[in-house]
């Protein structure tokens, strides 16, 4: 039965949903690194960019899965800047505040890679899980075992820790600089 909310229509359109964004994007990238100069370049470039991320299965599905996310964020970043102007904070004063304030860039970066980790767990995770397995049910093999080692939570929460040591030591001035 057909009802008003019934949205299956967009799985059908989803390729072309993916195709747009994903040259949208490429051309931005390409039009501000200026590494070919010409827009007609840049544009047919990006495009078979887009062509090559909806014609590969894998990375056409974390594509999908995070361009919904993408465009919250853009929505959310938009409510934010027009709360802002509405409160009485000048234009000027938002656009330096996000060009000249490293903290914002710092939240935005993780932000996207937090959100592609998502996209990419979600599409990949059950086939990585199926390497490995678990200890019961896993497999006895070298890989299942060196799968079970890598992915293990303690190792991960290792290497996050030292992650974010090495950029706090990273970040510490010295004294005679």
């Amino acid at each position: 039965m057909a009802t008003i909310v019934d949205i299956t229509l967009l799985q059908v359109v989803k390729p072309v949903f993916t195709l747009i964004f994903v040259t949208f994007v490429m051309f931005a990238i390409l039009e501000k690194t200026k590494i070919f100069g010409n827009a007609g370049v840049n544009g047919i470039i990006s495009l078979f960019v887009g062509f090559l991320f909806i014609l590969t299965p894998g990375v056409a599905e974390v594509i999908e899965t995070a361009t919904p996310w993408f465009f919250i964020l853009f929505f959310l970043i938009i409510f934010i800047v027009l709360t802002f102007m509405m409160v009485g904070i000048k234009e000027e004063s938002i656009v330096n505040a996000f060009s000249d304030n490293w903290v914002v860039w710092i939240i935005l970066i993780i932000t996207v890679v937090g959100i592609f980790g998502f996209s990419v767990s979600k599409v990949f995770g059950p086939s990585i899980q199926g390497i490995y397995g678990n200890e019961t049910t896993g497999d006895k093999s070298f890989q299942g075992e060196l799968g079970r080692t890598l992915f293990h939570p303690r190792l991960l929460g290792m290497l996050l820790i030292l992650a974010i040591a090495s950029t706090a030591v990273r970040m510490i001035p010295t004294k005679g600089s």
